[in-house]
């Protein structure tokens, strides 16, 4: 096959051409992997506070209800200094989870279960 000189193309452009188009099509693959990266990343490290707080909040909960409950047993004062000394940190701890995931407290069932804490501790 024949083709006029004029669109005869070097092997040098078919490359540099082909390299081009190459560039074209995977720049924009490397800033959306990168994004991906960078989400995925803040994500994680999101999680992995938020489990953080919550397994505080469990060790928290566990030392005010077992204060509690030895000061009703043993009526001794030193449980309830102990739950006293203990009740703010889950104050601060919950208020850092809210922090973190505001839209998850926003909700009716939050607020009940906000409201069944409060009164739990007036009882304790």
């Amino acid at each position: 096959m024949y083709l006029p000189y004029k669109l005869r193309f070097l092997p040098s452009q078919i490359v540099t051409v082909t390299v081009l188009l190459t560039l074209l099509l995977f720049i924009p693959q490397i800033w959306l992997n990168w994004q991906a990266y960078y989400h995925f990343n803040r994500i994680t490290k999101n999680e992995f506070q938020l489990q953080k707080l919550s397994d505080k909040i469990i060790y928290f909960d566990e030392v005010l209800t077992m204060s509690a409950r030895m000061n009703a047993v043993t009526g001794k004062l030193t449980w309830e200094q102990r739950y006293r000394q203990f009740e703010p940190q889950l104050d601060v701890i919950i208020k850092e989870l809210i922090k973190l995931a505001p839209k998850t407290y926003e909700n009716e069932d939050a607020k009940k279960i906000d409201a069944a804490n409060q009164q739990l501790v007036r009882m304790e």
